[in-house]
């Protein structure tokens, strides 16, 4: 039993340093308290101490035990005769009866702070676990649950003001998140990594660089799209629907009023400009603005296609304001669903950045990264 507490458990020195970052955060008002035995209604700096420690081992408990994130561990594991239905060597990835005993030193720091903050723990904790098993999925051929994953803990979120329906919706989605990783498991060994290693095996001894202009020239690795139209959809999705969960990290409707229409209004200036900079630099127009101007080639359809998507995204972001909003949608609810049409576009709008850096009228020029006598002598 010492043994596989041992396993799940993180080692003394972190276990010892986190009673201590506690016990010097939130001791002086647990003195204090005591000492005019009445509660102190101000801002405890433990609170968020024990919310950080939550959610950061519930990350720790997930990647320390996926084989993914040990590279030796999973080239080992691939080689050996391990099957899906076999406890896993470096210690099991679900959570075991073990696994009590941390938790319930979390849930016992947080009996300090409040009657409901044992359950916001425990909670924030399933938030880092599913949050990192989530994220495992989009690599070992279970998108799907990857998704569902990350919606249920944008849902949970949503009901932040209520821990204990909060922790129930979690655990809810932990069993489903448990199909997933019992799917997963049974496709190991994972087509994504060993073609990864694959690809750096054949790498080795080549050299990076070839030198302007040939880097540009040559095609990518994987041709296509950087994120297909399915995750794109998916992305923008998420992206809004967490918008909309954060509102209820703030009891006043003035400060999720003001999160919300930040969280938009920087959201699509950033998609605009991130794509705009993506695609443009080191790929200039193939004449300057003035020579469109002199020969009434105002528009460059070969070229200027590459102006699509963020024209789009900001038209959403203009189509977002009042006189243009369906009746009944305040900013609360439309905003979120606003951001999510505009990652959507940003992402799903052509050109694909290899389809434009091949095949697009522009005219090649070295970027900043290039500079400093990265070039190749020819002729």
């Amino acid at each position: 039993m010492i043994h596989r507490l041992r396993v799940v458990l993180p080692s003394d020195s972190v276990v010892l340093g986190v009673v201590l970052a506690f016990a010097l955060a939130e001791g002086p008002f647990i003195f204090l308290e005591w000492k005019i035995q009445q509660p102190i209604d101000i801002p405890r700096p433990g609170l968020f101490v024990v919310r950080f420690i939550a959610v950061f081992y519930g990350c720790w408990r997930f990647t320390n035990f996926y084989p993914a994130t040990q590279p030796a561990y999973l080239a080992w594991l691939e080689r050996s005769p391990w099957r899906a239905g076999k406890a896993l060597p470096g210690g099991p990835i679900h959570l075991v009866w073990e696994d009590l005993l941390p938790l319930s030193g979390l849930a016992v720091m947080g009996a300090f702070l409040g009657p409901l903050i044992p359950y916001q723990c425990l909670a924030l904790f399933l938030v880092g676990y599913l949050i990192s098993l989530s994220s495992s999925s989009f690599r070992n051929g279970t998108k799907a649950f990857g998704y569902l994953g990350l919606f249920g803990v944008g849902l949970a979120i949503r009901f932040w003001p209520e821990p204990k329906v909060m922790l129930a919706i979690l655990a809810a989605f932990y069993l489903v998140g448990m199909v997933g990783l019992h799917v997963a498991l049974k496709k190991f060994p994972w087509p994504f990594f060993t073609e990864a290693r694959s690809t750096q095996e054949l790498q080795k001894g080549q050299v990076d660089s070839c030198g302007w202009p040939f880097d540009q020239l040559k095609p990518p690795l994987k041709p296509g799209r950087l994120v297909s139209k399915g995750d794109g959809l998916m992305i923008g999705l998420m992206t809004g629907w967490y918008l909309f969960a954060a509102e209820s990290l703030w009891s006043n409707p003035a400060d999720q009023l003001f999160l919300v229409q930040k969280g938009f209004t920087i959201g699509v200036g950033i998609l605009a400009s991130v794509r705009t900079i993506l695609y443009c630099s080191g790929y200039a127009p193939p004449i300057s603005l003035l020579g469109r101007i002199r020969t009434f080639h105002w528009i460059i359809p070969g070229y200027d296609k590459v102006f699509l998507g963020p024209i789009c995204t900001i038209l959403v972001g203009l189509l977002a304001f009042d006189r243009f909003r369906p009746a009944g949608l305040d900013d609360l609810n439309f905003l979120p669903f606003a951001l999510a049409i505009a990652i959507v576009v940003t992402l799903d709008t052509g050109p694909s950045l290899s389809t434009w850096r091949l095949t697009g009228q522009h005219r090649m020029t070295v970027s900043g990264s290039k500079m400093g006598g990265e070039y190749v002598k020819v002729g």
